[in-house]
């Protein structure tokens, strides 16, 4: 027989794996194919940015001529033809980074859209008025975000290396960096930075919803959330631009022991700042 606390009891919050796994596949479900298209336009793009080292230099920027003429001199300064040089300078040394500034674009871009949909179509509600506790509502978003990070650095990583490789071989360019730790930080250092660019992508958004607001797209985005979710890989292509006396080595390994605290803070951090009112906030 059924008694009345039955009937009023309320029903216990799913667990919090099942609430990831969840909101993580509804997540790649909307965004997926936007990694791909954002992944091939920025393969794209960085054929575009070699080709005009070889057709056009003059079209860069004096800041980027002079860094790329300081690595070819110094790194590659056995190659006969200037171009190749800059071009190997470009794909070797300043390529890891240009790939981090993709791949922190594409994190922080595509759960910022997810979500931002989210805030505007009122779907943030419903979740809200889900019995799904905030802190494990908050730690799924930033799981997808992770997951997108990740997705984007394997897939722009494996585009770059195949375009690099080939880019590289037809020009007959065999000579490497010298420093053997620089392939390690080279490879872990666009992944720690796209990490954090869509942690705060999503902090962001749930702190201020009424970012959600303003548009975002592909390649261009009026959003302020992207432009700071994106503001330690830009400081890290400045250094190596307009000081390419700095070991790049070194440039990078701060970037990647930076970008990791933060994440772990962030991560720790966040569901004690986010709260339900403000999510509910309409401008």
């Amino acid at each position: 027989m059924t008694t009345p606390s039955n009937l009023s009891s309320t029903p216990s919050p799913p667990g919090a794996f099942r609430v990831l796994r969840a909101y993580v596949w509804r997540t790649w479900r909307e965004g997926g194919r936007t990694l791909l298209k954002s992944s091939l336009l920025f393969s794209v793009l960085l054929v575009v940015v070699v080709l005009t080292i070889f057709l056009a230099p003059n079209l860069l920027t004096a800041p980027t001529r002079q860094s790329l003429e300081f690595y070819s001199r110094h790194y590659f300064g056995s190659l006969p033809d200037s171009r190749v040089a800059w071009a190997a300078a470009f794909l070797i040394i300043q390529g890891p980074f240009f790939l981090a500034l993709l791949t922190s674009f594409t994190a922080a871009n595509i759960p910022l859209n997810i979500i931002g949909s989210e805030i505007n179509r009122g779907t943030m509600e419903l979740l809200l008025a889900a019995p799904i506790r905030l802190r494990t509502l908050v730690l799924a978003m930033f799981t997808a975000s992770l997951s997108f990070a990740v997705a984007s650095w394997a897939v722009l990583s494996f585009m770059t290396l195949v375009l690099s490789f080939f880019t590289l071989w037809g020009m007959g360019v065999t000579q490497l960096m010298p420093e053997p730790t620089y392939w390690e930080s080279a490879f872990l250092m666009p992944l720690s930075l796209a990490i954090l660019a869509g942690l705060l992508s999503v902090l962001f958004l749930l702190l201020f919803p009424s970012l959600a607001r303003f548009r975002t797209g592909m390649l261009v985005t009026q959003n302020p959330v992207v432009l700071i979710a994106t503001s330690p890989v830009l400081i890290s292509l400045v250094v190596i631009t307009l000081r390419p006396d700095v070991s790049p080595v070194r440039v990078a390994y701060f970037a990647i022991v930076g970008s990791l605290i933060l994440s772990i803070l962030l991560v720790l951090v966040a569901p004690l700042l986010v709260r339900g009112e403000t999510l509910l906030h309409e401008e």
